[in-house]
C-alpha cells in the first residue's frame, strides 16, 4: 500500500489529461493524439507538471517555513507551531511522493544514466511521517492557545 500511493499522485496528471481527451473524442468525434495516447517518450514534457508541481510544492514548505520563524506573533491566538509542523509533515509526505518520479523524470529527459533511477524505497521513513502526523494529533489535541490577541 504505501508504495502504490506514489502511484496516486504522479499518474494524477495523466488521468485527468486522459479524462480531457475523452471528453474532447466525445464533443469533436475526433481521437485526441496530444497528451496521452502516443505522444509520451523518453524525456517528454508530459512529465513537466509533476516537476513543476513537486519544485512548487517543496519551495512552498521552505517559504513556511522561513515566514514561521522571521514573521511569527508571538502571542498566539490559535494552534500556531502546531499546526505548522503538522503542515510540513503532510507536505514531506506528498514530497517522498512525488520525488522518485520526478527524480526519474528528470534524469530520463537529460539521458542520464538508468542505474540512479533504482528506487531503493524508503518504508521506515514513511512509517515515520505517519507517527509524526499521530503524534503532532494529539499535540494539537491537547494544546491550549490563548483566545485574547493582547
Amino acid at each position: 500500500v504505501v508504495r502504490s500511493q506514489e502511484a496516486w499522485f504522479v499518474y494524477a496528471f495523466t488521468h485527468t489529461s486522459a479524462v480531457l481527451e475523452t471528453f474532447w473524442w466525445k464533443i469533436t468525434g475526433k481521437e485526441a493524439a496530444w497528451f496521452v495516447t502516443g505522444s509520451s517518450s523518453r524525456g517528454s514534457v508530459t512529465e513537466l507538471p509533476n516537476v513543476l508541481v513537486y519544485f512548487g510544492h517543496v519551495f512552498g514548505l521552505v517559504w513556511a517555513l522561513i515566514r514561521f520563524f522571521a514573521t511569527y506573533n508571538s502571542q498566539q491566538t490559535s494552534h500556531g507551531a502546531s499546526l505548522l509542523v503538522a503542515s510540513l509533515m503532510m507536505g514531506l509526505f506528498i514530497a517522498t511522493k512525488l520525488g522518485p518520479s520526478v527524480r526519474m523524470s528528470i534524469q530520463e529527459y537529460f539521458g542520464w544514466s538508468y542505474q540512479s533511477l533504482m528506487d531503493q524505497g524508503n518504508f521506515f521513513g514513511q512509517s515515520l511521517i505517519a507517527f509524526g502526523l499521530v503524534f503532532i494529533s494529539l499535540w494539537v489535541y491537547i494544546e491550549k492557545p490563548s483566545s485574547n490577541p493582547f
